[in-house]
């Protein structure tokens, strides 16, 4: 087993290079390398392809499904294993939860159960207890074992043992047979890889590096780390480690023995822990050590940071260096809004551009915790852009629900189907571009449909039945049926000046309906079947067979290939859950709602395939070794409860009640990311959050992790002032609005490019912003009418400007009503 270690993924990768120009024995033997995610797999492909010419013949794997290949060449013909995969353990736990409820060992789960309606309780705690038993399998193989061999009464161990009672095979008793195997020397070693490389990975569960160990003695196997420091850094502690230790001695009377740790460096100690805990795994196995560290030449802040780091120095304990303002290697950006934090990101990328002509989009990563959230922001920024600031982009590890219209309409069918059906929630369904190719509606349709739809008196409901299920009174008043009918009459007969069988048409519809109101009545009766069939509870094989029913109905092949591609995901997704289902032998009787719950999960998954390093500005998740070098990284939402992301364990996490080295923490893995990310910039690293209160305009502060870094460079970095921290100068506070004056005054900290919001010429008479404060009112008024007063709490801008600046504003609602009016006024009475 050899380890190369360094801090730069360059010289890893020059090294598996030389490794890869020694042939092998059989030329059509493939590479094996392992690696954490696809993105990393794409990252080698295209550079070996740079560096040698071609990329063929290499494999990629990711650890799980290695492992899994070489229980298949060590161990023979493995056991059918789909009773414990995930998706079909879920079905098998729920199934055991319904019948374990008179179990004396789950009184506990019984409890929590009372009172649970639609079972939809039921699914979630089944779904939390799969993905322990799933973390189980690879965390606490042994523990398992022995809950299956009787050991220990609790009701988790009570669940598995039911679980394996048919089938005792499963990933954990593989990982006992092939230790066993090994031990007696009965594995098959003749079919193995003759060379295997690791490379970029930065955690992996002890089980699995287990495996990796023993087939070493047969192979060989290349791992390689990128590591942010050469020297020993597995014993540092972060400084609040420190800082308690020190206090808990002295509570205790103990010697202060707190010179024989160090932190090392404060960014390493407090970040690293991932790392540190990986590396020791390593060391276990006693490796061959080959150190490719270079150290980056100090010509920046971020450099120096990165020397810092990899020579494990405290700059901060040093006496401060001066800052050098025109060094533009590391920026914060504080932002009000994650709409503003993408305008800004624009117009900043644009400034990067112009300073270096031999920058290319390809060479720009920008990441998120949820790259879901600001996906829209982008289409939007980057969509639009004017001629000539046009950026080419991509979105990778975005939802499928997000990337695909098919699938977000249908589970706003599914969401719809068990609401009150108020005018804004179908007409938003209906605007989705999957359904509104289907029924044959166009975009212009929409401004005069909504009207008729709020004239009709369309509020809520979708008829007289589905209001009599929610406990209302026997009407249609105010339903889509009802308004449907006024729609059609009005059609038909126009105005009328009294009603046709207890029916008043909708007046001025004649001629004026235009072609939306056939496909309107249609997708309405449609709604209408649906809901009486989704209100049952079925056999999740009864399920499939309606849902697949519904996508015949409300979407169409012939549409974009998008949307071909989303109904092939969708009747892919409803077949697996059938198929896992029947797997599980799983045949309740299940509500609507945890149907709705299983698939909203399933399809919130990235869609495979979506671009990462397409040769654009790619967006992407922040996820484990997405890190690979590029001149320009930008961290966007480094907001201060999104940053580390949080994952509270349930109260019966076995792991977090007592966890060891190598368990996964979702913080941990945070921290290092953000680490990964300083190591990985060449060139220009931005870090933006939302800092600002769009309301109040107070100060919100950004992620912990960012504010260690804020803080190393306040102590090591001086600016030159008492009153200003280096940090602030490092950082841009931008206005609220994009048109705010600020964007357009000369400084080229916070100048836009977008046209769109740049004002107007001055007018000869002068400026059209404020110059000097609004004079006062001649006097104060020294009674204030209640209308006034109400319309002031309606919409305090608008009053402001209609009062102060003698402004007529147009008080067109952009919602539809979706209450009843239970008073006219005149006008409506008219």
């Amino acid at each position: 087993m050899y380890l190369y270690q360094s801090n730069r993924l360059e010289l890893l990768f020059d090294r598996l290079c030389r490794i890869f120009a020694i042939p092998l024995d059989d030329p059509l033997t493939p590479e094996i390398v392992v690696v954490q995610n696809p993105g990393m797999a794409r990252w080698l492909s295209q550079h070996i392809a740079l560096q040698t010419g071609i990329a063929a013949n290499i494999e990629f794997p990711l650890p799980a499904t290695f492992i899994w290949e070489i229980f298949k060449k060590t161990l023979g013909r493995l056991p059918d294993l789909a009773t414990f995969e995930r998706d079909v353990l879920l079905w098998r736990i729920l199934a055991e939860l319904v019948e374990l409820q008179t179990d004396p060992s789950m009184e506990e789960i019984t409890a929590y159960l009372r009172d649970d309606g639609d079972g939809s309780r039921k699914f979630q705690l089944a779904g939390k207890i799969t993905d322990l038993f799933d973390q189980y399998l690879v965390y606490r193989p042994e523990m398992l074992l022995n809950w299956q061999q009787g050991k220990e009464n609790h009701w988790q161990a009570v669940l598995w043992r039911r679980l394996t009672a048919e089938t005792s095979m499963h990933r954990a008793a593989l990982l006992q047979q092939f230790s066993a195997m090994d031990a007696a020397e009965n594995l098959r070693t003749d079919t193995l890889p003759k060379r295997i490389c690791l490379f970029g990975i930065n955690s992996m569960a002890p089980a699995y590096l287990d495996v990796i160990g023993r087939i070493s003695k047969q192979t060989d196997i290349h791992i390689f780390q990128l590591s942010p420091c050469r020297q020993a850094w597995d014993d540092i502690l972060p400084e609040r480690l420190l800082a308690i230790k020190r206090h808990s001695w002295r509570n205790q009377g103990l010697d202060d023995i707190s010179n024989y740790f160090t932190s090392g460096n404060p960014l390493l100690a407090s970040m690293g822990g991932l790392g540190r805990e990986f590396f020791s795994l390593l060391m276990e196995m006693d490796p061959v050590e080959v150190d490719l560290y270079a150290t980056p030449e100090p010509i920046s802040i971020l450099t120096m940071i990165q020397d810092d780091i990899l020579a494990l120095r405290d700059r901060s304990r040093e006496e401060p260096a001066p800052l050098d303002r025109g060094d533009a290697s590391l920026r914060f950006h504080c932002c009000h809004s994650p709409m503003r934090e993408i305008q800004v990101l624009h117009d900043r990328l644009l400034d990067l551009f112009a300073a270096d002509p031999d920058l290319k989009p390809a060479d720009i990563l920008i990441m998120a915790p949820d790259i879901n959230l600001y996906a829209p922001c982008v289409a939007g920024v980057f969509g639009s852009a004017g001629q000539g600031l046009r950026i080419p982009w991509s979105i990778a590890d975005q939802s499928r629900r997000g990337s695909q219209p098919v699938i977000d309409a249908f589970l706003g069918l599914l969401e719809l189907t068990s609401s009150r059906f108020t005018a804004p929630e179908v007409m938003a369904l209906l605007e989705n571009q999957a359904v509104l190719n289907r029924f044959g509606l166009l975009e212009e349709d929409f401004s005069c449909l909504r009207t008729k739809i709020e004239t009709a008196g369309i509020r809520w409901g979708l008829d007289r039945e589905q209001r009599l299920q929610l406990g209302m009174d026997d009407s249609d008043l105010h339903t889509w049926e009802f308004g449907l009918e006024r729609l059609l009459l009005g059609y038909i007969t126009g105005p009328l000046d009294a009603p046709f069988q207890n029916i008043m048409p909708c007046s001025g519809t004649l001629g004026d309906s235009g072609p939306w109101l056939g496909p309107l009545a249609e997708f309405i009766r449609m709604l209408q079947r649906l809901q009486r069939r989704l209100k049952k509870k079925n056999t999740p094989a009864a399920w499939s067979r309606v849902l697949l029913q519904m996508v015949e109905d409300f979407f169409d092949d012939g549409n974009s290939r998008s949307d071909q591609e989303g109904l092939l995901m969708l009747r892919e997704t409803i077949g697996n859950f059938a198929e896992s289902c029947a797997k599980a032998d799983f045949n309740e009787l299940i509500d609507l709602s945890i149907v709705h719950s299983h698939f909203s999960a399933q399809l919130a998954e990235p869609a495979g395939g979506q671009a990462f390093l397409s040769g654009r500005v790619t967006f992407c998740n922040m996820v484990p070794m997405r890190s690979v070098p590029f001149k320009i990284i930008w961290l966007l939402g480094m907001n201060d409860m999104d940053y580390p992301r949080s994952q509270r364990p349930p109260a019966f996490d076995l792991i977090a009640r007592k966890p060891r080295l190598g368990d996964r923490s979702r913080r941990d893995d945070d921290r290092y990311l953000f680490l990964e990310a300083l190591l990985s910039t060449r060139s220009h690293l931005s870090i933006s959050w939302v800092g600002r209160d769009q309301q109040e305009n107070t100060q919100l502060p950004p992620s912990v992790v960012v504010a260690e870094l804020r803080d190393y460079i306040d102590r090591a970095w001086s600016s030159g002032s008492e009153k200003t921290t280096t940090s602030d100068l490092l950082t841009v506070d931008y206005p609220l609005q994009p048109f705010s004056k600020r964007c357009f005054d000369g400084d080229p900290k916070t100048a836009s490019y977008a046209e769109v919001w740049l004002p107007a010429a001055t007018p000869p008479d002068g400026d059209i912003f404020f110059t000097t404060p609004i004079p006062p009112p001649d006097q104060e008024p020294n009674r204030v009418d209640i209308i006034d007063l109400v319309r002031f709490w309606n919409h305090p801008v608008r009053f402001f400007l209609q009062q102060r600046l003698g402004l007529r504003l147009g008080r067109q609602d952009d919602l539809l009503p979706e209450a009843e009016a239970f008073a006219l006024d005149s006008l409506e009475k008219y």
